[in-house]
C-alpha cells in the first residue's frame, strides 16, 4: 500500500483503549516516513470522536469539515489521542485518509515524546 507517511490518516482495525475490542478506526501514522517498511510494524495514534469539553491535554483536535472537504478528510470533530498508541502493519489498513497539517502533527508528536 503506497502513500504511507508520517502524518497520514489511515483507517485500520485497532483495539479500543482497553486493548480489547477491535474496530475499524481512524489513526495518525507517527512513525517517520523513512522508517515505514513493508511487512514491519509502525506506530499510530488512534483518532476518536469521543472526547471531553474542554479537550484533555493529551488529545489534539484535528481539522474536519461536514463533507470531509479538508486536508484530513474527516467529517466530524475528532481528536488524536497521544496515550492511545498502537503498533500495526500495512495489512491492518482498510483505507487511506488525508494528512494531518504540520501544526497539529507537531503538537501530537510533542505529546507522544513527552509521555
Amino acid at each position: 500500500m503506497g502513500n504511507l507517511e508520517q502524518g497520514r490518516l489511515v483507517w485500520a482495525e485497532l483495539p479500543d483503549k482497553t486493548g480489547q475490542f477491535l474496530k475499524d478506526r481512524p489513526a495518525v501514522i507517527l512513525t517517520k516516513t523513512d522508517e515505514i517498511v513493508s511487512g514491519k510494524q509502525f506506530v499510530v495514534a488512534a483518532v476518536t470522536s469521543k472526547f471531553a469539553d474542554p479537550i484533555p491535554p493529551y488529545q489534539v483536535p484535528l481539522p474536519w469539515a461536514p463533507e470531509g472537504q479538508c486536508v484530513t478528510g474527516l467529517k466530524m470533530a475528532c481528536v488524536a489521542d497521544s496515550t492511545w498508541l498502537v503498533a500495526i502493519t500495512e495489512d491492518s489498513i482498510r483505507r487511506l485518509g488525508g494528512v494531518v497539517p504540520p501544526g497539529p502533527m507537531l503538537a501530537i508528536m510533542a505529546l507522544v515524546t513527552k509521555n
